[in-house]
């Protein structure tokens, strides 16, 4: 029981298939092996086989991704500056002076920076009120 969690894909088509071939219930057999999966529908073996058999893992950088996400928007903005004189912008109201938003805030005026937009601030007291 206490190595539920370490179950492997494979162990699971082994658990349907046990399921399928003793004929019990599809979703009441998986729910009872794996508590903590949701069981959307029943469908047959087969299927199970092929999808696992297609299915695999793919390992991604999203340093790398978001860097080159980057580098494409920067291009794009001197682009946009050479032919039309546009620089983009974002503007930010930072209400109170919470420290995630306030770090969230700064990462963000960073990355306008790195990618060549104007960032615009305006910081306001946590008691401001919607009139002001």
């Amino acid at each position: 029981m206490r190595y539920r969690k370490l179950i492997s894909n494979s162990s699971i088509i082994s658990i349907i298939n046990t399921a399928m071939a003793t004929q019990l219930k599809f979703g009441s057999s998986i729910q009872r092996a794996l508590p903590n999966r949701k069981v959307i529908a029943p469908f047959s073996c087969a299927r199970v086989n092929r999808c696992a058999t297609r299915a695999t893992a793919k390992l991604i950088d999203g340093k790398f991704i978001a860097e080159t996400i980057r580098k494409e928007i920067k291009e794009e903005v001197e682009v946009l500056k050479a032919k039309h004189n546009l620089t983009p912008g974002l503007a930010v109201v930072l209400v109170g002076q919470r420290k995630d938003s306030e770090t969230y805030v700064r990462n963000k005026k960073k990355a306008c920076q790195e990618v060549g937009f104007n960032s615009f601030g305006k910081d306001l007291p946590a008691d401001i009120t919607e009139q002001d």
